[in-house]
């Protein structure tokens, strides 16, 4: 969803939006630089005026973006993401219908540059399928991360569906290591993975992507 919040349950800060941009890794404040860039009157009306939005920018702009590494936890009182009023005014930010235009813009740009890159770089992934599977896995590993993961597991011979069975295990593998074997993030990723692997409506064919 456009306003979807995590509340640092993956001590990443706050992720928000519908590709769920993360703070810690520094993608939160992608999405709100693209904000600021395009459509700033509408950003300071929600955030609370021009220099609540430099300093956020600023915040986000900081190592980690701006938490904890080890916790999520802000770095700073002032901008306590995961908190209100700066929970409140996100999910505010997600139910603006101009700035719901520029999510998509800005998500379909990080998928082009994820999938040029993987397109040079994982040659074993050819199908509709295949691309929608390292584009989801790719903007939860990042690119080097999903690319590391193909590498770790391809091997010459290997069919795609053999490649994407073996990357599904590796990266639930990877989150299971960080967050633990249990944890709902070693879930979700499963559940994630499976679901791009198996669901009926993407194409096992090979297709040339623009």
């Amino acid at each position: 969803r456009f306003d979807c919040l995590n509340l640092n349950t993956d001590r990443c800060g706050l992720s928000f939006g519908i590709i769920q941009w993360a703070q810690r890794p520094g993608r939160l404040h992608e999405i709100l630089a693209a904000f600021r860039a395009e459509a700033p009157e509408t950003l300071e009306e929600i955030v609370g005026g021009a220099a609540e939005v430099e300093g956020l920018l600023a915040h986000t702009a900081r190592t980690n973006g701006g938490v904890n590494r080890a916790t999520g936890e802000t770095l700073d009182p002032r901008f306590d993401l995961v908190r209100e009023p700066w929970a409140g005014r996100f999910r505010a930010i997600g139910r603006n219908r101009r700035l719901q235009a520029v999510q998509v813009r800005t998500a379909m740009e990080a998928f082009r540059t994820s999938l040029e890159r993987l397109k040079r770089e994982a040659k074993g992934i050819t199908s509709q399928r295949g691309y929608a599977f390292v584009l989801d896995l790719a903007n939860q590993h990042g690119n080097a991360g999903a690319l590391a993961i193909y590498r770790a597991v391809a091997k010459p011979g290997m069919g795609e569906a053999e490649i994407l069975a073996a990357m599904e295990k590796e990266s639930v593998r990877r989150v299971a290591a960080q967050y633990g074997k249990t944890s709902a993030e070693a879930a979700s990723t499963a559940s994630r993975r499976e679901l791009f692997r198996t669901m009926p409506w993407l194409s096992d064919s090979g297709v040339e992507v623009a």
